[in-house]
């Protein structure tokens, strides 16, 4: 595992998380807010266990923007840094 996959699993286990992506499909620059701490992904979106929690290369994550889950290939071109203001909020 990459060291920036690594650390872009870290952040989202420990909050919200802005990324911006390349999708592959379109080539057009998206952003999106996730995470993959439990306890602030809704209850009726919580994983129910079917599916592969990490992939080496793939990031998944819980989508704030579209309420689901997405998943990154880290081999997109993406950025990432904490969302301080969300997680100043879970902090208050």
């Amino acid at each position: 595992m990459a060291r920036d996959e690594q650390e872009l699993r870290e952040m989202l286990g420990a909050g919200w998380v802005n990324i911006q992506y390349i999708k592959i499909s379109t080539g057009e620059k998206r952003n999106c807010t996730g995470t993959t701490r439990l306890d602030l992904i809704p209850k009726s979106a919580l994983p129910n266990g079917k599916g592969s929690w990490k992939k080496d290369g793939d990031v998944r994550y819980f989508d704030l923007t579209v309420n689901a889950w997405r998943c990154l290939t880290m081999a997109n071109d993406l950025e990432y840094e904490p969302n301080d203001f969300l997680n100043n909020l879970i902090r208050a």
